[in-house]
């Protein structure tokens, strides 16, 4: 056991640690983007979503994305012709950024006006619920 221990021990402490400024994030979620699935065309990409919000949002623009927009569901699941949300995390440092973006409520894109709103975590409760009859 002792062997084991100083192994560890040993591996663990020659290793260093990389280390990272904490830095503060901020999500939007924009809603009413056109998903671009329909007969002959398949969902539009992270990529493209943030291609065509950066072309026509100067706002947005100048946002330091750390995450580039992705879908709030899975691709596969739209149908074609529906507009459906995107989710997206910029660098804000000192919260201004996000108060500025939530000020002008739109954004454009895939010609939509999109309106932005924070984005908000939603947490499962593994809670039974009231309707639920234990076993």
């Amino acid at each position: 056991m002792q062997a084991f221990a100083n192994s560890y021990t040993a591996l663990v402490t020659s290793i260093p640690l990389p280390t990272q400024t904490n830095i503060k994030w901020s999500k939007l979620l924009i809603n009413g983007i056109p998903i671009g699935t329909s007969n002959s065309q398949s969902t539009y990409t992270s990529k493209k979503c943030h291609q065509v919000v950066t072309a026509n949002n100067p706002s947005y623009a100048t946002l330091l994305a750390m995450l580039k927009p992705l879908w709030v569901h899975p691709p596969t699941s739209y149908k074609a012709d529906l507009a459906s949300s995107l989710a997206v995390a910029f660098k804000n440092l000192d919260g201004k950024r996000l108060k500025s973006m939530l000020a002008a409520r739109h954004l454009f894109a895939f010609g939509t006006r999109a309106t932005i709103k924070k984005w908000k975590q939603w947490m499962k409760s593994n809670k039974p619920s009231a309707n639920s009859n234990p076993a």
